[in-house]
């Protein structure tokens, strides 16, 4: 697992894990509910789609007692999950 360098590169994911000559790039999601359904960043989303290390771990009912995990990989996000954008950047044009 690395450090806060990945934090501070803004890489897309929470955790480099390495096992061997194997490495993922982990992004971790929670819910409260069982729903599958997060907010998810631009570069995130970016890096789930392109990255052949990429997995999407979701844990939902994750303050419970049962909580589930649901790993995605890259080809996995791509098929089984809908993205709605629910928020924009606002810049005043410079014209």
């Amino acid at each position: 697992m690395a450090g806060p360098s990945i934090l501070l590169r803004k890489v897309g994911y929470d955790l480099r894990c390495d096992r061997g000559n194997e490495q993922a790039h982990v992004e971790v999601k929670g819910t409260q509910s069982e729903e599958v359904c997060f907010i998810i960043t631009a570069a995130e989303v970016r890096n789930a789609m392109i990255d052949r290390k990429h997995l999407t771990c979701i844990v939902t009912a994750a303050l419970t007692n049962a909580p589930k995990m649901l790993r995605l990989t890259r080809d996995d996000f791509g098929q089984k999950i809908h993205l709605e954008p629910i928020a924009f950047r606002a810049q005043l044009s410079s014209k």
